[in-house]
């Protein structure tokens, strides 16, 4: 049975169509046990002719039905058509029905392929009973191109154009295969799958689609299947230029359906003979990287049009040839590999300037830009100009080509051709310019005396004004300043100790979290990265400090040093009170030589002294050997901790002269302000002998750490202390006292 079939669609099928009916089964070597994805032995056989095939609606049913345009021996679990694929097909068609007498029919389709044509897709879906016979006898579904020999014989074309499947291996959930049960029976069947046949090696030939499909060789097991299809274009489709685009010139469309496409380009400009496109193999293409494998599509820019080989290599062309390499299949197992080729015209303006600046702001562009498919021309694409920085509104001066700029800075230039082609094809691009001033930098720099300032290789002890001439690199001469501040009383003068500070007088804010660096202090290094805020800060807060509203607080690990001393430090005391939120956190103090040499600090005492309040800390420098003139803190962490911030408040600071070593023995006392300490040496019990009011009894080990403190007392018991050396800072109500105490 055969015939034509009318068309309205401009992807119908056309051609020659037939169904033959044949009672015998495709041979067990032609059905390969598979896994369900496909035989991989050569497919047919001899068919004789007879029996029908059905044209099946997504609409067909009756009333009873509970899914019309489904099939009801799968429980209406089938549609007739792929809608899972394509939403506007409607119409299917059977080959093969639910009978069990061993026939089997095949439905074919002859055709001459021309590329509107070539790219075939084939739906197809399978119903069948799996007897689990020989292979040769079970239900089967055989998918195939041919075409005619000499003697007229239909044969097959490749292996690859070959799709066998046998129910043999249907598993239910395998491969969209699913198990059914009904009142009409039960079996297996397969979702709607898709075969994608690209014929385009094959053009100008008469070839035949065939679709088979048969009974179980026994009788007693049925197969059916539904099929339908389309055919599409294997050519490109070219868009053409993108109407303002700013470097886009064409979008290359390939045939949809593929499995994957690979783009590439020409590395020397396109061209072609009698309509066919040439590249030689010795130039060979470059790989192009779309967003997916997937995609069918390719937008080329400017930059593909650039030759990257021979005697123009580097120059852009006016045309390009561009290749997609499809993969495509009809048996999942047997991907193959279709090229196509197109040679897209670029007939976009190649944009370009050539700019001449001046130091004082001026600027002047000289247009280079070319049309590539007018090789004769240059300068021919007029040009318009617009200046834009830091997002500001575009200021447009037409075509003019110069500009004075009011300020030093970095500006985009965006340049538009007024060329058009028939696509409204213009280019847009931007560049950046930087445009100088001779204004130089100016630099406001305040120092701690005796410390010299370097500055352009200089070093600068006085205050003062000072100026430093030279050419930059834009070959423009510039000046930069210098304004020199010395802070003389950043120094402490130990003549007239005792030193104090209780952090009061930098600041009148009452407002909390707002910090006041201290002036005369200095971040000597950071051990960690840190902000402006992080340096150190006085700060309002009643309750992070011991007397009045203010307290010193360091907050980041690094060294902080105190102004300079002009003494040997070895002959000072430092006190102060220290409130320390963490026991993790640890304070050090010792001394720096050189504030610009981390190594040069020198701790003469740790501090891990956790406390929720202020505590009172003692360093004796006694032991420093040194000769460096900077107190200094390091804000660290105690051992086995780690971490960025180590916060110790700091308050009521006081620098005095270290009592002499004599201090612990008794000299002569003054009859109103003596104070004497008894017996020294002492195992346990401590007289302090003054005829003046005791307020407090601070004693420190010589850490610097307080480790007993005692109110309104004359006689202190110090047995539980081990043996040493221990320092009593006795408060009196006018002074402060300070001995030396051996404890045995």
């Amino acid at each position: 049975m055969t015939g034509h079939k009318n068309h309205t669609s401009p992807n119908a099928l056309t051609g020659e169509t037939g169904v033959y009916m044949t009672s015998g089964i495709i041979p067990a070597n032609q059905l390969a046990n598979t896994t369900g994805n496909g035989a991989t032995s050569s497919c047919g056989s001899s068919l004789d002719p007879t029996n029908r095939f059905r044209i099946m609606s997504d609409t067909d049913g009756t009333s009873t039905d509970s899914l019309p345009g489904y099939d009801p021996l799968t429980g209406y679990n089938l549609p007739y058509c792929p809608t899972a694929f394509d939403t506007s097909i409607h119409k299917s068609i059977r080959i093969g029905n639910c009978g069990t007498s061993a026939k089997a029919e095949v439905l074919f389709y002859t055709m001459m392929v021309h590329p509107q044509n070539a790219l075939l897709s084939v739906y197809y879906a399978i119903v069948a009973q799996s007897p689990l016979h020989a292979l040769a006898d079970n239900p089967s579904f055989v998918i195939r191109v041919a075409r005619q020999s000499i003697s007229g014989m239909w044969q097959q074309i490749s292996d690859t154009l070959c799709y066998a499947i046998s129910s043999n291996v249907a598993d239910s959930g395998v491969d969209g295969w699913h198990n059914y049960s009904t009142a009409n029976g039960n079996g297996l069947y397969r979702d709607w799958h898709k075969a994608t046949i690209n014929l385009s090696n094959y053009l100008y030939e008469q070839v035949r689609i065939e679709i088979y499909m048969s009974d179980c060789g026994i009788s007693g097991h049925y197969g059916y299947c539904y099929v339908t299809g389309d055919c599409q274009s294997t050519g490109f489709n070219l868009t053409g230029c993108n109407a303002g685009a700013s470097q886009e010139v064409s979008t290359i469309t390939a045939p949809a359906d593929m499995i994957n496409y690979v783009w590439y380009k020409s590395n020397v400009n396109g061209y072609n003979i009698h309509g066919l496109i040439v590249v030689p193999d010795s130039v060979g293409f470059t790989q192009l990287t779309p967003d997916s494998s997937t995609d069918n599509s390719y937008t080329c820019t400017l930059n593909d049009f650039m030759v990257t080989q021979g005697a123009d290599s580097g120059l852009f062309t006016n045309n390009m040839v561009f290749r997609c390499d499809m993969t495509s299949a009809m048996d999942p197992t047997k991907p193959y590999v279709t090229k196509l080729y197109s040679r897209v015209i670029n007939n976009k303006p190649i944009m370009a300037i050539d700019t001449t600046k001046t130091c004082q702001g001026g600027l002047t562009l000289s247009n280079l830009s070319y049309i590539p498919n007018n090789t004769d021309a240059v300068d021919t694409a007029a040009t318009q100009w617009w200046f834009f920085n830091n997002g500001h509104t575009d200021s447009t001066i037409g075509a003019n080509t110069s500009y004075q700029f009011d300020t030093s800075g970095n500006y985009d230039i965006r340049v538009r051709s007024f060329y058009r082609d028939d696509h409204n094809c213009y280019s847009d691009s931007t560049y950046t310019v930087n445009i100088h001033y001779d204004t130089g930098t100016f630099t406001s720099v305040t120092v701690n005396t005796p410390d010299p300032y370097t500055w352009h290789d200089q070093t600068y002890t006085d205050p003062g004004t000072y100026t430093y001439d030279y050419v930059d690199s834009l070959g423009c001469s510039s000046t930069d300043t210098l304004h020199l501040t010395l802070l003389e009383n950043c120094i402490i003068n130990t003549t007239n100790l005792p030193y104090f500070d209780n952090f009061d007088a930098y600041t009148s804010s009452t407002t909390a979290n707002t910090g006041v660096e201290p002036p005369c202090w200095k971040l000597a290094h950071q051990d960690v990265p840190m902000t402006d805020e992080d340096k150190p800060m006085i700060y309002y807060n009643p309750e992070t400090a011991h007397s009045n509203n203010y307290s010193l607080i360091l907050n980041k690990r690094g060294i902080y040093a105190m102004p300079y001393v002009d003494t040997n430090i070895c002959n000072l005391t430092l006190s102060f009170y220290l409130m320390q939120p963490q026991n993790t956190h640890q304070l050090q103090v010792g001394v720096m030589s050189d504030l610009n040499d981390p190594n040069s600090f020198a701790p003469v005492a740790s501090i891990n002294n956790s406390s929720t309040g202020f505590e009172y800390v003692e360093v004796d420098f006694t032991p420093y050997t040194g000769n460096g003139h900077y107190i200094a803190f390091r804000n660290t962490l105690a051992p086995d901790n780690s971490g960025d911030f180590s916060c110790n408040h700091i308050d009521d600071l006081m620098i005095e002269k270290s009592p002499s070593p004599n201090s612990i023995e008794t000299s002569k006392p003054d009859k109103h302000h003596s104070l004497t300490l008894h017996p020294n040496p002492t195992t346990g019990k401590l007289t302090i002998r003054t005829n003046e009011k005791v307020i407090r009894v601070n004693v420190f080990d010589y850490t610097g750490r307080c480790v007993a403190s005692f109110e309104r007392q004359t006689t202190v018991d110090l047995s539980w202390l081990a043996t040493g050396l221990y320092t009593l800072r006795v408060t009196l109500p006018e002074r402060i006292e300070v001995r030396r105490v051996v404890k045995q």
